[in-house]
């Protein structure tokens, strides 16, 4: 905000800038690329033990309870009627897309719907950003950021729960599933 460089907020800067990083990081060869690559090589573990707890933390300890308690019928909709339905609708569009033989390898209508529900998961920063600096209504942010919280959470079960049903992820000998498929 120091130099108010207004052609692209913040947001979108740093998504840029991660877009270049990782475009370096693609361009390094030899040794030290793959000691780099190994470094930043993602782990879900650290995320969800260590990374996420303090941002849903940091997000809930901030928001305006009493816009968000408000609106919680409106929330829950969004998040988890609207997840459901774009999981259904995205996970019916990329089958039918394989089955019409737009690409070369279709996707089985489980994974479909795995993919869907993995897509599903969006995040609102930027609009939320943008918001707060808009001065917005604060029942229109409440509701935007109460889905965006609640949305991952969903689709993080229907990604779950419907990876579990992946023929791929269980033991034939035991009838043992890995639901985090591999």
């Amino acid at each position: 905000h120091q130099w108010h460089f207004t052609y692209v907020h913040e947001a979108g800067a740093a998504l840029l800038m991660g877009i270049i990083v990782a475009w370096f990081i693609s361009l390094s060869h030899g040794c030290a690329g793959a000691v780099l690559v190994e470094v930043i090589r993602f782990n879900k573990e650290i995320f969800f033990l260590m990374l996420l707890p303090p941002i849903i933390f940091e997000a809930g300890y901030n928001m305006k309870r009493r816009h968000f308690f408000s609106n919680l019928g409106g929330i829950f909709m969004y998040a988890f009627a609207g997840t459901a339905i774009s999981t259904v609708v995205i996970g019916l569009l990329v089958w039918m897309i394989g089955k019409a033989g737009w690409v070369t390898a279709p996707f089985t209508i489980l994974e479909s719907f795995v993919f869907g529900a993995l897509i599903s998961a969006t995040d609102p920063v930027t609009v939320l950003a943008i918001f707060q600096e808009m001065r917005c209504d604060l029942n229109l942010y409440s509701m935007v950021f109460g889905e965006s919280v609640l949305n991952d959470a969903v689709a993080i079960v229907l990604y779950r729960t419907l990876n579990t049903f992946n023929p791929a992820n269980c033991n034939p000998d035991d009838g043992s599933c890995d639901v985090d498929g591999g």
